[in-house]
């Protein structure tokens, strides 16, 4: 959640406020370290079995690390090789592939955009 207050600055070419991006950082980094001290990834978030867990790992902290390499140079996933893992095998699954082909497909111009959007507003 933290990572979504930085996304005009990290994918659509727009500024945070310092102290937004302060926080951002702050909150980021006690997700990650509360992910590291409860997660299982054996082989799912919460154990043997897929659950909604998993659905939000999917889609969140692929954006949330993204924003910490961007914005603060922070490798989030670095000290954590199983929730890498996990996003790989999550990624490889036909449904993730469908929506991640939709995804992508309508990703330029959402960008644009928003980005016109927000050059408009300055």
């Amino acid at each position: 959640m933290p990572a979504r207050s930085c996304f005009g600055e990290a994918f659509f070419g727009g500024s945070v406020p310092a102290a937004i991006k302060s926080k951002a950082r702050e909150d980021l980094l006690a997700g990650f370290a509360t992910l590291k001290r409860h997660a299982r990834f054996a082989p799912y978030v919460a154990g043997e079995t897929f659950t909604l867990a998993d659905i939000v790992f999917l889609y969140s902290v692929d954006l949330a690390a993204t924003v910490g390499k961007q914005l603060f140079g922070l490798d989030l996933l670095g000290d954590l090789p199983a929730a890498r893992t996990l996003l790989q095998r999550l990624g490889e699954n036909p449904h993730v592939k469908a929506i991640a082909a939709k995804r992508e497909a309508g990703t330029a111009a959402f960008v644009a955009a928003v980005r016109a959007r927000l050059q408009a507003a300055n």
